[in-house]
């Protein structure tokens, strides 16, 4: 976890949504702190990774059921272990106990947390193949709300904050496929902000993947010593129109409002 200058969060193009729910990087309240916390696989997590393709490995014994050829594992391990070992960090959040508020910058557990079995389509030699990369020890496995939930204690103790204070979540630019299937409905294609607090597009957020993994994340820490009871009553939604860039060019950002279950 590092301090984070508070002018590096909700005040660059990409963050602006957060204004709108005063969770921007504005001086209020005083002493107010905006922590980044990265976590990653682990040294031995990595080790583990690397042995699974070795000859007899659980992955190359898991291609080989699937039906792949010593050539095609041999190719998609070399690409594997370049794609992991460029990629550090898997979960990105930003904590400011101060305003009650965090936010989910970035989350790549499902593809990239070694602990997890993942299974995922490929082109070798311009065919597509489905792989299933096998867990490392998979008792291990943490989710993001998990990841997230503990760095807002870790913040919330440094700045002598109650933890049960959390009132906002920042989801920073979804790019799940269905859940921005979810948001075009609700922003119905007109850029700028939407606030939702009941009908149809607080039920449609509830009900979608993301709606549902969030109102399981504050269930499972409704012990009063971490978040206490609360539940989702309503969002704000920005969606941003852009033209050509990287994909997703179109930015669908929200901030979850909480309140007492």
């Amino acid at each position: 976890m590092r301090e984070m200058d508070p002018e590096d969060v909700g005040t660059s193009g990409t963050a602006a949504y957060l204004k709108s729910s005063n969770l921007d990087g504005g001086p209020d309240p005083p002493g107010n702190k905006w922590y980044e916390t990265t976590i990653g696989n682990n040294d031995d997590s990595k080790a583990g990774f690397q042995d699974s393709m070795k000859p007899g490995g659980a992955y190359e014994t898991k291609l080989k059921e699937m039906g792949w050829s010593d050539a095609e594992i041999k190719t998609h391990f070399a690409n594997e272990a370049g794609k992991h070992s460029s990629r550090d960090a898997i979960s990105y959040t930003y904590q400011n106990p101060k305003k009650g508020g965090a936010v989910i910058k970035e989350s790549y557990n499902a593809e990239y947390d070694l602990h997890r079995e993942f299974t995922g389509k490929t082109t070798i030699n311009g065919v597509e193949k489905t792989y299933t990369r096998p867990a490392y020890k998979p008792e291990q496995e943490v989710f993001n709300t998990d990841m997230f939930v503990d760095n807002w204690m870790v913040a919330a103790k440094k700045d002598g904050v109650d933890p049960k204070s959390l009132s906002k979540i920042g989801l920073d630019n979804v790019e799940t496929p269905a859940m921005r299937d979810v948001y075009r409905g609700i922003s119905k294609g007109q850029p700028g902000t939407k606030q939702v607090r009941s009908g149809k597009d607080l039920t449609a957020f509830l009900n979608s993947q993301q709606g549902k993994r969030m109102t399981r994340m504050l269930d499972q820490n409704k012990s009063p010593e971490l978040l206490g009871p609360k539940k989702i009553i309503g969002f704000d939604l920005t969606f941003t129109k852009k033209d050509g860039g990287d994909f997703p060019a179109d930015r669908y950002d929200s901030v979850l409002l909480l309140g007492p279950a």
